[in-house]
């Protein structure tokens, strides 16, 4: 923290009473006097104030929810117009989804999933379609790798068996060397 940062810092005394007693947030503290949030709240630790959470926060915060609000989402929930909708009509800062959590926590009922109420139509496949085609029969003539060092391991092995049935004949044929 540099010399001007710390200029800006409010008293201790000033911090304890905004947070306790007129139950500002940190955030609304720093914005008041210039500063981190996090300033204010290393203050509050140090001196022993415990830290509210964010649950806690929230229900002490000025709720955007009005009775006027409130009644208007019921009006337009009833006319089952479409949340983006009834979002902007509404102006709430909050995302999409928080329109519906307080549809659903003051208890209006639930809107049917557009994607699962209407089904795509599936095409009935004859099994004789689906099913792949033969494998080819195997080939009569053996093929080489492609790789230099199993294409020298397969002579090596190849060299093997004729010099195996070159013995075999010979002992045959009773031939000596």
């Amino acid at each position: 923290m540099n010399h001007a940062q710390r200029r800006r810092l409010p008293s201790l005394a000033d911090v304890k009473r905004l947070y306790v007693t007129e139950q500002l947030s940190s955030t609304a503290i720093a914005a008041r006097y210039g500063c981190h949030p996090q300033s204010i709240r290393h203050m509050l630790k140090g001196s022993g104030v415990p830290i509210r959470g964010k649950q806690e926060a929230a229900l002490l915060s000025p709720s955007e929810w009005t009775d006027e609000r409130v009644a208007l989402l019921k009006e337009l929930w009833a006319k089952d117009l479409p949340v983006s909708y009834i979002h902007k009509q509404l102006g709430v800062s909050y995302g999409l989804r928080a329109v519906s959590m307080k549809a659903q926590a003051i208890g209006l009922p639930r809107r049917a999933n557009p994607v699962k109420a209407k089904p795509k139509p599936v095409e009935q496949h004859k099994r004789d379609e689906r099913r792949l085609p033969p494998f080819p029969e195997r080939p009569l003539t053996t093929f080489l790798p492609e790789s230099p060092r199993l294409e020298m391991a397969w002579r090596v092995e190849l060299a093997k068996v004729r010099a195996q049935r070159a013995a075999a004949w010979r002992t045959i044929c009773g031939v000596t060397r």
